[in-house]
């Protein structure tokens, strides 16, 4: 028996979650094919229920990042093909197969994770796997590599429990591996890595006083060491000093001594002195840490919160969200409004119309999300629209789960158009916009499409939709057809101040979207040709492409342009379709 039945074999290591059945694969080419992984899983296919290809394009790479969902009848089967198959070449890439993970905070946790240097350049991925799964269970592993398959000489092993690595750390410092001395330690993330004292005897320091001098900084400064120089600058926001020491002790000291002391109302802020894009990378990671370990807290906790009254209040909320469970906090966003009263400018905070309430539990947050969802708060029966409640997701989440509903909805139609450019943005083409279903991808409730309106926007009523939100009767070629007239709206402009209140851009686009969906509907040209419900999505879609939202804006407001805009999409659709 191998060394790697053994170690399927060996209880010690058996998963500790037994029961589950779907595997993540990572690391793939991006011209892998799901025929790909049938062959590569081969020795499983009869216990595989489902094979999924994901493609996510990152914003910060345009190629795009391909990783699977494999989902087993068994656990067994399932934790056999992780172990068996793991790190092993899959059209020239080193892939990496491990648990499917609903919470990315276990995956990401520095709780038995290792890191390994030197490692020989002849050692090959899947032996370094099978090296350290003799220590325990890994949930993760990698051998890092470069585009052409060849590896860096080091790597990360990520046990589920901390003995395992233990045992990994202990086994490498008393024994050579592979005829040589493995350098491992316990993995630290990049910001605690990051040693800013390190060869650094410059300390900054702000939040000093006016009415200080240089002569009383160096006073304080010199109890800690020799200091060789000093700068003290004055600007419009305030007074600091860069002091630089003989020694990196000094530097520690005074960092550790005056940092947070107070100088009459003001409290120092003292710190290493470092390159502003190196404290900016540092800030930035404190920050996604935090929000990390928060977003992993407060999970199912967090309700984002749209369409609230403009005059109500973050105290309000609380009175309404209270009743349900103890509140952590609640946020409506807001921004400065910057106007002229009699010659003279002046502020005032407004609100974005959406915020933020976030319980302790999650039972409290599913009561009040149960409770006010496509209702209207209490004292606010009056208001435009009933608020719509969702689970707070994380901007890249929230992108993400965009981007595989925009590829699953609208496959095929990422083509260059004339006056469009699709490449970046949700828009490249409109799915019906009168479909339950995707109103509920752009954040509406699908039980909602009949209340929705926007300010200077009569409430339509051409659609009426059916128990089963199927779409079955169009008001407006029924009027046609009596000879009715229909209102053409075409005087109709957008709420520009509106629009730019809220959220980002992507809700200005839904908001957008909406106005202009219902302009072309009742647009004279669309009448006269017949124009489908379908086919002004699309159109509507291919205008919302466009850059420059204040474009967007100049079409929905000059008929003509609008005109000649569905114009240029019909030859475009029909062009296609002769294809």
């Amino acid at each position: 028996m191998s060394n790697l039945d053994q170690n399927l074999g060996n209880p010690n290591i058996q998963s500790q979650e037994q029961g589950r059945t779907v595997l993540f694969v990572s690391d793939l080419a991006e011209n892998i094919t799901e025929s790909d992984l049938e062959t590569f899983f081969q020795d499983f296919k009869q216990f595989i229920i489902l094979i999924q290809i994901n493609r996510v394009v990152k914003q910060s790479d345009s190629r795009p990042v391909c990783n699977a969902t494999i989902i087993f009848k068994d656990n067994m089967k399932a934790d056999a093909a992780r172990k068996a198959l793991n790190l092993r070449k899959l059209r020239g890439k080193t892939i990496r197969i491990m648990w499917h993970e609903r919470d990315n905070s276990v995956r990401y946790s520095n709780q038995g994770n290792i890191f390994i240097k030197n490692i020989p350049m002849e050692v090959k991925p899947r032996d370094f796997f099978e090296m350290f799964l003799q220590f325990g269970d890994i949930v993760s592993a990698k051998l890092c590599e470069d585009d052409d398959g060849n590896h860096y000489g080091y790597g990360y092993v990520h046990y589920t429990k901390d003995e395992s690595a233990n045992a990994a750390l202990e086994h490498c410092l008393k024994n050579k591996v592979w005829n040589e001395h493995l350098e491992v330690k316990n993995f630290q993330k990049k910001n605690e890595r990051l040693n800013p004292m390190s060869g650094n005897k410059n300390v900054y320091v702000k939040n000093i006083p006016l009415n200080t001098t240089e002569n009383e900084l160096r006073s304080i400064f010199n109890k800690y060491g020799a200091v060789t120089w000093m700068k003290v600058v004055e600007d419009k926001v305030g007074k600091f000093a860069i002091v630089s020491y003989d020694s990196e002790d000094s530097t520690s000291k005074a960092i550790a001594g005056e940092n947070k002391r107070k100088i009459g109302e003001n409290e120092l802020f003292v710190d290493t002195l470092m390159k502003k894009s190196d404290r900016k990378k540092l800030l930035n990671t404190k920050i996604t840490d935090n929000n990390f370990r928060l977003n992993a807290k407060f999970k199912n906790c967090n309700l984002h919160i749209r369409n609230i009254p403009y005059e109500c209040t973050e105290e309000y909320l609380n009175e309404v969200f209270g009743k349900f469970g103890e509140v952590q906090s609640i946020k409506i966003q807001k921004y400065t409004l910057v106007t002229k009263v009699n010659n003279q400018f002046k502020e005032y905070t407004m609100s974005r119309g959406f915020g933020y309430v976030c319980f302790t539990t999650e039972e409290a947050a599913k009561a009040a999300r149960e409770a006010y969802n496509g209702n209207f708060l209490p004292n606010y029966e009056n208001a435009k629209r009933p608020i719509l409640i969702e689970l707070f997701m994380p901007r890249g989440e929230r992108q993400n789960v965009f981007s595989r509903l925009q590829q699953q909805f609208n496959p095929g139609m990422n083509k260059k158009l004339p006056f469009l450019n699709p490449i970046q943005q949700p828009f490249n083409t409109m799915m019906n916009p009168m479909n339950p279903m995707n109103y509920n991808m752009l954040g509406f409730h699908p039980n909602l499409v009949k209340h929705v309106k926007f300010p200077n926007q009569p409430h339509s009523n051409n659609y009426i939709m059916s128990n089963n939100n199927q779409m079955y009767v169009n008001k407006q070629q029924q009027n046609k057809n009596q000879n009715i007239p229909t209102s053409t709206n075409r005087n109709e402009e957008p709420d520009v101040k509106y629009m730019e209140s809220l959220e980002d851009e992507m809700a200005r686009k839904d908001y957008l979207g909406e106005f202009i969906f219902k302009k072309i509907e009742n647009h004279e040209f669309t009448q006269r040709k017949n124009i489908t419900i379908d086919t002004i999505g699309k159109i509507t879609g291919m205008i919302l492409g466009i850059d420059d939202l204040h474009e967007i804006v100049e079409i929905s407001k000059d008929n003509s342009q609008l005109t000649l805009r569905i114009q240029e999409a019909l030859e475009l659709l029909e062009g296609d379709s002769t294809k």
